[in-house]
Formats: structure tokens, sequence, C-alpha cells
């Protein structure tokens, strides 16, 4: 399960984003990981700023939780430059000095910060704080509930919130941090999978679970849908060295996952009694470690480059990681012709014939069948008890579901700060007259389509969602009522001035851009891929519906409408 959760935490830092210079950090900082609020008639309010508060667009992501933060925020809270007008900003600190108190182990502190947070709100029934700041503290509230064993008030405090926003990738990561652990379900479903539709690297999650209850059924099920876990790649970078070793590096990862996967997979088909199948995943993982090769020595005489050096240097790491990898298929390919021998009634006569295990559910799957086939197998209980250890569900560390819960609470929204939802300039205009914001689509070779969203305005969940309307819109004038998400690439866009291809200072933060390839489908009649996992498709109505009145319409008048 470290997987699973390292997995999830690494997703919960939503965006690609470039390195840029900061002033020291601030008591403001240290509380909620935003900068201090500007005097006012600061033009960086007017620039930058939301309406009603000094809270930015991206949360710094190194706050230290606990005790040191809990004494910031008291001493945010009473800094003169915090005015009545930043009444969003004091709903901000005081929320984040719940999650600090939680973080030192004081509950009844943080459900008392709440409260006072929920009475700081100026204007409650603002939809745009409704969704966004309003959302956060009951975000916090259901974690404290946790905490303080009120497991069903959590429970369904959680269901409540992810129905009033569930097409919030932020969100959605935030609300596993309440959960026990991944077995844990949220309106009948597994908690990722509503963050495993929006961001399909997550569904390897999913199947890491599968494969510790040992489902194998499913697992082959949902083979089909894993993706490794690359890293999205800057764009318009200045250090072109960095970017081919981080595609480099890519390729690495892409072949290691794929061939640890593969293995598993060739497990669960042996299990089932699928030699032929379990023989050939374990080919294809051969062929997909043999595909990672070692660099040429350098000719004789000739010196190497800077970039040759450091490419080469990756390379042996590379190399090195194989190596690994091929022990471990060594492993893998025994204990699954052992399986396929155990399913036909062959079983080995003591402890000592059976090959390597490794510490998995597929050993525990393993010994538990041969004791089935061979009533007190010599040494298996013992065996089988330290397996069931090592393979059963463990609850989120502290920690590191905190750090989740941080990264997820949703930043202040305000009406002024949502861009037009509106086709993007094309190039020549954006040459000509600027304005990078609205929306692209693009059709791609293979048949799905990207859609971008960008905004030099809005942060960047709401971008998320409004890259998600547009698809839902493309997918509607195309006569489909689905849609998938294959992959997606979210940035945090940031102006970076340089000299000869070198970056002259720290950049300037320029707002949002998130990439969705998605593939229209009709609900009645899935691809078959897709009949295998139903969950993958999210609804285009649906979408439209959540959505358009925020983004389309003035979220105010939808309000009074309501009313």
């Amino acid at each position: 399960m470290n997987r699973c959760v390292s997995v999830a935490l690494a997703a919960a830092m939503i965006w690609a984003v470039p390195a840029w210079g900061a002033p020291p950090a601030t008591h403001f900082q240290k509380c909620d990981g935003f900068f201090q609020p500007p005097k006012p008639k600061n033009l960086l309010q007017t620039l930058f700023l939301v309406k009603g508060g000094s809270i930015g667009a991206q949360r710094l992501q190194n706050i230290a939780l606990g005790a040191d933060g809990v004494t910031a925020c008291n001493t945010a809270l009473v800094d003169p430059l915090l005015t009545e007008a930043d009444w969003m900003r004091r709903v901000s600190l005081l929320q984040a000095r719940a999650v600090h108190h939680l973080a030192a182990g004081q509950s009844d502190a943080a459900m008392a910060d709440l409260a006072q947070a929920e009475a700081a709100a100026r204007d409650p029934n603002d939809p745009y704080y409704g969704r966004s700041l309003g959302l956060g503290n009951q975000i916090v509230r259901a974690f404290a509930l946790r905490e303080q064993t009120h497991g069903a008030e959590a429970d369904a405090l959680v269901a409540k919130i992810l129905a009033e926003r569930p097409y919030n990738r932020q969100i959605a990561l935030a609300l596993v941090s309440v959960a026990p652990d991944l077995t844990t379900l949220v309106g009948g479903e597994p908690v990722l999978l509503p963050v495993a539709r929006l961001q399909p690297k997550l569904i390897d999650t999913i199947f890491a679970e599968h494969f510790r209850r040992r489902d194998f059924p499913a697992m082959i099920a949902l083979f089909p849908h894993l993706q490794p876990p690359t890293k999205i790649l800057d764009r318009g970078a200045v250090n072109r060295l960095g970017t081919d070793l981080a595609e480099d590096r890519n390729e690495v990862v892409s072949a290691l996952f794929m061939a640890e996967r593969r293995a598993e997979l060739a497990y669960a088909y042996a299990a089932l009694g699928n030699a032929a199948a379990a023989q050939a995943e374990l080919d294809k993982a051969d062929a997909s470690l043999n595909s990672i090769k070692a660099l040429p020595p350098v000719p004789a005489g000739e010196k190497e480059g800077k970039k040759a050096r450091t490419l080469r240097l990756m390379n042996t790491i590379a190399v090195s990681a194989t190596t690994t990898f091929k022990e471990r298929l060594a492993s893998w390919r025994q204990m699954v012709g052992l399986r396929l021998k155990v399913g036909e009634g062959e079983t080995p006569d003591s402890f000592a014939q059976l090959p390597k295990l490794l510490p998995n559910a597929a050993a525990l799957d393993l010994l538990t069948s041969i004791d089935a086939r061979r009533p007190n197998f010599p040494g298996a209980d013992g065996a089988i008890a330290e397996l069931e250890k090592v393979t059963a569900a463990k609850p989120f560390p502290k920690k590191e579901a905190l750090e989740l819960l941080w990264a997820g609470l949703p930043y202040s929204e305000a009406a002024e700060k949502i861009s037009t939802f509106r086709k993007a300039n094309s190039p020549f205009e954006q040459l000509m007259w600027g304005g990078v914001s609205g929306f692209k689509t693009k059709p791609n070779p293979d048949g799905s389509i990207t859609v971008s969203f960008t905004s030099t305005k809005s942060n960047g969940t709401v971008v998320e969602e409004m890259a998600l309307l547009r698809a839902a819109d493309y997918v509607r004038e195309q006569g489909k009522n689905g849609l998938v998400i294959k992959s997606r690439a979210d940035f945090q866009r940031t102006i970076v001035y340089g000299y000869y291809g070198v970056a002259s200072g720290p950049g300037t933060p320029d707002g949002y851009s998130t990439d969705l390839t998605i593939e229209p489908v009709d609900k009645t009649n899935l691809p078959a891929l897709y009949r295998s996992a139903p969950w993958r498709v999210l609804d285009a109505q649906a979408i439209i519906d959540r959505l358009e009145p925020i983004y389309r319409q003035p979220a105010a008048t939808q309000a009074a409408s309501a009313h």
C-alpha cells in the first residue's frame, strides 16, 4: 500500500510548476501559504489578487504543518495588514490554523477554528465563496470528524462535498485524505474513482488495490487502462538539456513500469489457469526491459561534452535499475510457473523447494493455494501470517494524509477572477493584440481530441473545470453523450526572461492552462475498452448542467433564481 499512498500524494502536486523566486516567507505564508496582504491601493492588489482578500492563485506546498503554523496564524490574524476588507483572507487563515491544529493533534481546537472561519464569512451565500473557501471548511471538518472517531458523519460529509463539486480534481484528492484507507467507499464507489476519472494515472493505484485483494479478474479488466507515472514536461523551457533528460527518464520509467505490471498481470492469468496468456505477458515484460539499452562506449580519443556525459550518467542509472528489475522478473517467472502447476494439482514437497517469493499478494496467493492442496504444508502457516500483515490494507499515515488535505484545499474564487468562456485568439491575433486566455480544440491522429483552456487570471482548478466544460460542449456538438479523459497535462504558466537561452532571473506567474485529451463515446454503445471500466465515462450533459451556470452564466444570477 505504500505504492498507493505515494502515487496519490504525488498526484496531489496538481500542476507542472516551473521554479520561480519568492521573497522570504512571512507569518502569512507560514500560516496559509499565500503572500502577505498588500497595502491598500497597491497595484498588485488591483491586478493580481481576489476580491475580499489577498489570496493568490497558488499556495506554496512546502508549509510545515503543526504548532509552528498555529503560532504563525495567530500572528497573521492580528497583523494590521489584515483589514476588514480582507474577510476571505481571514477565512483562509482560520481554515489553515485548523489544519495546523489537526497536525498538532488538537481536533477540538480545529473545530473551533472552523466555527470562527464560518462566522468570518461576510457573504456566506456568495456562490463562489461557497464552492471554494466554504467547501474547504467542510473538507477540514470531515477530516476532524474522522480524527474524533465520528466516521459515519465524516463519510456522509465527504459524499455531500463530492456531490457539490464532482469535477474538481483538487477537491477529490483532498477527500481521499479523509478516508481511513483505499478500501473506503464514497457513494458506493472506491474513494479513488472520482479522482481517477479526471486523472487516469491514478488508475494504477486502483489496480494495486485489486492486486492486494487478489481480485485477479478485476486486475485483468483494468490493465488496458494503466498509464505510466511519467512527469509532465515543461513547455517553452530554456534548459534543453533538462528537457532531454526528462524525456529519456520518462521512457525508462514507462519501460520499468510496464515490465512490473505485466509480471503482475501474468500471475493473475496463472492464478486463473490461463498459461498461454501468462507466458505472453512475461515475454512482453522481458521485451519492455530489453528496450533499455546501455549507450555505446565513447570512441577512443574522443571527448564527451557536458550533455553527453549527463545523458550517459542517467543511462548508467537506468541500466542498473533494469538489472534489478530483471532479477525480480526471474522471481516472477518462477512464481507464475509454480502457480500454474499448483492449479493443475502439482505441489512441492517442502518449503525449501519453493522459489524466491516476492513479499506481495502473489506470494500470499501462492502459499494459500499450496496449503489448500497440501494441508499443513511445513512452514506455510508462519509465512502466510507474515504475508497477510504485509498485504493488509493500511491506514494513511496521518502526516501524509494531512499533506494531501493541505494540497487539495480549494483556493478562493470570485466572479471577477473568472476568465470569459471563449475561444482563444489565434497565434497571429495573440502576436498583434495579445490575449491568450480561452479554449482550443485539436484533433489527434489516433482519433482522440485535445481540448485546452488557458487563463491568465483564474486559478488552476477553475481552469481545469473550464477545459472540461469545453470538452463536454465538443462531445455534444459531435452527437455523443459521454467522454473519457485519456490523459491530461496541467501547467502553471510562468513568464521567464532569458538571454541567449539562459534564464536571467525568477519568473513571473502568468496563470494556468490545462490540456485534456479525450475520447467522445456513446454511453449506450461503449467501445469494448470501456465496457470493462464504465466508471471512466463522464456524462457530457451532466458536466454542462453543473458547470455552465458558473462559467457561462453569472453565478449570482443562478443563486438568485434558486430562491
